[in-house]
């Protein structure tokens, strides 16, 4: 059975399976190591110690709330200072919003696995109005699942989002 579905938190396989059918990161990376935009839309990396993401415009949350800036840098700051997900970010100096889509990275030095740790589950972006107090109060991604129900340990129920950005699942 799941764990939990807060991306933040998952340590679990099942888990991890289920969030990332309601999450998106970032970027993702195919089984040959490339990186292809996901809700970056594209990238840009100045010296050895920023990256520059450029969100899809219109993304939204299952919710209905637009996916912008602030929601990034509030999920990767909270993943940055959660015990399960802070070394994915451990080397990230700084997380700022440019404009509502636009997002800085800054690292303390080159570090080659900031790129492959955005594909990560751990830095899955959530909606920020859906947490209060740090905890998960809405599960509400942009991924193309919706979650619709759980009963534990016997099932959990996603529909798809037929509103989603990409390629709807079948």
């Amino acid at each position: 059975d799941i764990v939990t579905l807060d991306p933040h938190e998952a340590t679990d396989t099942y888990s991890i399976e289920a969030i990332d059918m309601i999450y998106e990161q970032l970027v993702s990376v195919s089984n040959d190591g490339e990186y292809h935009s996901e809700l970056a839309e594209n990238w840009e990396i100045s010296g050895d110690t920023q990256y520059v993401f450029h969100l899809r415009k219109g993304v939204r949350f299952h919710n209905g709330r637009e996916m912008k800036a602030e929601d990034v840098v509030f999920s990767l700051e909270r993943a940055k200072n959660n015990s399960a997900s802070k070394s994915s970010l451990e080397n990230v100096d700084s997380i700022e919003a440019l404009d509502d889509y636009t997002v800085k990275l800054t690292t303390c030095k080159p570090y080659s696995a900031l790129m492959r740790n955005l594909a990560s589950s751990y830095t899955s972006i959530v909606c920020k109005a859906a947490i209060i107090d740090d905890e998960l109060k809405e599960i509400s991604g942009t991924g193309p699942m919706i979650f619709t129900e759980y009963q534990p340990n016997y099932q959990m129920i996603l529909t798809r989002n037929d509103k989603y950005w990409g390629e709807k699942a079948q």
